[in-house]
């Protein structure tokens, strides 16, 4: 998922690191402020991202249809949603496939990264 990311392996914890540590590096708050958006939207989505998640099979394809209908849910576009769930669970905008991630990371990785997402807001 990272591979075409990186140019060299020592590029791979820079890229992936969240992969593999337990807590994800700090980041700023305004990340989580999708683009046309503000911290009432992120707040939203996330929301919205943890009901969806709670239930969803952790694969690609459902983890999509998930999102999109969480996003479609509270009335805004996919993308909206996506970049504030992006940011939470990976810790920054620039990351591998968003529905890969997910799978890989796992639901109780991905929900416990929101909720101290939601935290922060």
């Amino acid at each position: 998922m990272i591979q075409e990311r990186i140019r060299l392996l020592n590029d791979v914890l820079a890229v992936g690191d969240f992969f593999f540590n337990a807590e994800l590096a700090p980041y700023e708050t305004t990340e989580l402020i999708p683009k046309k958006g503000d911290l009432a939207m992120a707040k939203k989505a996330l929301e919205a991202a943890l009901v969806a998640l709670e239930s969803a099979e952790f694969a690609h394809d459902p983890l999509e249809a998930a999102l999109r209908g969480a996003a479609e849910t509270v009335g805004i576009k996919a993308g909206q949603l996506f970049e504030p769930v992006r940011v939470a669970v990976c810790g920054r905008k620039t990351a591998p496939p968003l529905f890969g991630t997910l799978e890989a990371l796992g639901r109780d990785v991905c929900l416990a990264r929101i909720h101290q997402a939601l935290a922060k807001l």
